[in-house]
């Protein structure tokens, strides 16, 4: 299940990345979340720079 709002993001990828959980919400629940967010969004693109953008 994504999350519904920025906050709740925030508090799942918090949750997900801290031992036993944060703020009520199981470490293993947080996980959940964050894996359905990063479907929803889909995998990042890499960052390029723009000096990168320049041909030689």
């Amino acid at each position: 299940m994504p999350s519904k709002s920025p906050a709740q993001a925030k508090l799942m990828r918090i949750a997900a990345h801290t031992k036993g959980g944060y703020g009520g919400v199981p470490q293993s629940v947080g996980k959940e979340f964050e894996s359905a967010d990063e479907e929803k969004v889909g995998k990042k693109k890499p960052n390029k720079s723009p000096m990168s953008l320049y041909k030689k």
